[in-house]
């Protein structure tokens, strides 16, 4: 297998048979010395012949990506979407102190949605391909659920926004 190098994530090669390609890498977050997880999922089916420039670039973006993403999920709570769903129902359902630790307060009518998500880490990449094109999805963890979304190739939502119990 031909090894690929990368801005953030350092080299690594890529399955191009039958299997999936699972890379568990870690990355700098907020340009301090942190390491954070990321799991980036090939799925089988991805054809890599001739797009493997594709695929190095949107993780030589990342941090692109995790800004756009976070910008997505705080629109999608301003307009009343799936996220802003899921904090009414964490807020009647939780244990107060469980939301103040989690979100800064126990009430909410005030919490801080910008700040709670920009705490977030982008922990996931997942490609995919359909139609001849590659599809890619990115992944937030928040409390134990998981937020993904399908994004384009300017790196804006392109699809429904979901939270999946981890």
């Amino acid at each position: 297998m031909k090894m690929y190098s990368t801005k953030y994530f350092g080299e690594f090669c890529f399955n191009e048979g039958d299997e999936d390609t699972v890379i568990n890498s870690k990355i700098k977050v907020n340009s301090c010395d942190a390491l954070k997880d990321v799991l980036i999922l090939l799925n089988n089916n991805c054809k890599l012949s001739g797009k493997t420039d594709e695929f190095i670039k949107i993780f030589d973006d990342y941090y692109e990506i995790n800004k756009n993403g976070k910008n997505e999920i705080i629109n999608n709570y301003r307009n009343g979407g799936v996220i802003k769903e899921y904090f009414e129902i964490c807020y009647k359902e939780l244990d107060q102190e469980i939301l103040e630790q989690t979100f800064g307060t126990k009430e909410y009518d005030n919490i801080n949605i910008e700040e709670i998500i920009e705490s977030l880490d982008l922990t996931g990449l997942v490609f995919d391909y359909n139609d001849n094109e590659i599809e890619t999805f990115i992944m937030y963890i928040i409390l134990d659920n998981l937020i993904t979304m399908k994004i384009n190739k300017e790196y804006k939502l392109s699809g429904e926004m979901y939270i999946y119990d981890n």
